[in-house]
């Protein structure tokens, strides 16, 4: 039996304290990411990966909130984009972990979401 996987799934992910929700993506966002290299596809995983996040904060100590709109990026339509401003604010550091745990999580296996 094969198990469709679905687009509302949401997987947890958590870097340096910072409690990331990685969504699925639509196959159209991960053909065209396989068509780009560098920044460019580092970018679009991420703003188009990241549903949500908690316990990043400004450096005043006010909590930095999570915004998304929909976003025209490298030729697909992305709803619920996170925002230029929200990618712009994440630590540098971050960027490398977050897009291959959101290829990860969106390259499951068969067995991993019980298709056989």
């Amino acid at each position: 039996m094969v198990v469709a996987r679905s687009l509302t799934d949401v997987v947890d992910h958590e870097v340096d304290g910072a409690r990331f929700q990685l969504r699925m993506l639509p196959h159209r966002v991960m053909l065209r990411i396989g068509d780009l290299t560098g920044s460019q596809q580092v970018e679009l995983i991420i703003r188009a990966g990241i549903a949500g996040w908690s316990g990043i904060k400004l450096s005043d100590g006010s909590e930095l909130k999570s915004e998304t709109a929909t976003e025209l990026m490298e030729g697909v339509t992305i709803k619920d984009a996170l925002t230029l401003d929200c990618f712009e604010a994440l630590p540098f550091t971050m960027l490398g972990d977050l897009s291959t745990s959101i290829l990860k999580a969106n390259s499951l296996l068969n067995d991993e979401v019980g298709n056989s």
